[in-house]
């Protein structure tokens, strides 16, 4: 089942994930209720992220370098360099590399939504996050890595 298959990646992660009160600290303030708009907090979130702790896993590290690689204004065509396609790369080489998405792929695969090799999963897996396409006008300018992880402005907002 689905629930199955979720609850086996958290335990497949659980030597990558970052640890509580170790590697990261939270400051979670008063909350909001659900009607109100906005961020209500003064602080930010994350009292304090260990860097170290970052830094030594290979899929945080090319993720954070991935974050700077977008035009957050809907509208505007993304001007994609080679430097970023090669952050691109270095992302899912080391993706492929973890317990989890190796679990993800072969349960993909077995349900037919997915091919079961590995170099087309990869190909998959880029085609769903970062090629881009257009969500206001003709010219490519978002990716779906950019709209789940980076997020995007829609007249400054």
């Amino acid at each position: 089942s689905l629930d199955n298959g979720v609850d086996k990646l958290w335990d497949l992660d659980a030597k990558g994930r970052l640890k509580p009160g170790k590697d990261y600290e939270l400051d979670l303030q008063c909350g909001k209720k659900p009607y109100h708009e906005g961020d209500r907090a003064s602080r930010p979130l994350f009292k304090s992220i260990d860097r170290k702790a970052i830094n030594a896993r290979p899929t945080y590290k090319a993720f954070l370098n991935l974050l700077d690689n977008y035009e957050r204004c809907v509208g505007r065509a993304e001007k994609v360099t080679s430097e970023e396609r090669k952050e691109e790369g270095i992302f899912l080489d080391a993706l492929m590399k973890t317990q989890c998405i190796q679990y993800a792929h072969k349960w993909l695969a077995k349900k037919g939504y997915s091919s079961s090799d590995p170099k087309k999963f990869r190909e998959q897996l880029w085609r769903i996050w970062f090629k881009m396409y257009a969500r206001k006008g003709r010219n490519p300018d978002s990716s779906g890595f950019e709209h789940v992880f980076v997020g995007e402005e829609r007249d400054g907002k």
